[in-house]
């Protein structure tokens, strides 16, 4: 995988059966529920962490048009909605910023998105992608789109 790409990463999966290992990683990538997506950088620390909990999350780069519809329905600054401050395009800015490198720490934007389980539901929580939903993915596209 590419330096500096950016990607999303979902949790599949809940507590159950959960190492101390594994929760303090979800910890740091600050998925602490199910149905909860952040977004990172790619870099070799994050690379390990998403090795460490695959079997509990999935991952994925995002594209810009998912990215505004996450930052506009599902982002929080503090305790008020990322939309009822800033109008559309402010926020197609701040999607530009992020995808340019900058962090949601940065521009305080809440870390992690709480979404819906996926419209149609899962197909299977304990298998890997091309059969189930766990584990990297071309694009995640798809799957925000069906939990925005």
């Amino acid at each position: 995988m590419t330096e500096n790409k950016l990607i999303a990463i979902v949790r599949v999966r809940g507590l159950t059966g959960l190492n101390p290992k594994q929760k303090a990683t979800l910890e740091m990538l600050n998925l602490k529920r199910s149905n909860q997506a952040t977004l990172v950088h790619l870099n070799e620390s994050y690379n390990g962490m998403l090795e460490q909990s695959k079997d509990y999350i999935t991952w994925g780069p995002i594209s810009k048009p998912i990215l505004i519809s996450m930052l506009s329905k599902r982002a929080y600054v503090e305790k008020t909605k990322l939309s009822t401050l800033k109008d559309q395009t402010q926020i197609q800015k701040i999607a530009e910023e992020i995808i340019g490198g900058k962090s949601l720490k940065d521009l305080q934007i809440k870390r992690n998105f709480r979404l819906t389980p996926p419209s149609k539901g899962w197909k299977a929580k304990k298998v890997r992608y091309p059969q189930g939903d766990l584990g990297p993915r071309e694009s995640l596209d798809s799957l925000l789109k069906r939990m925005i």
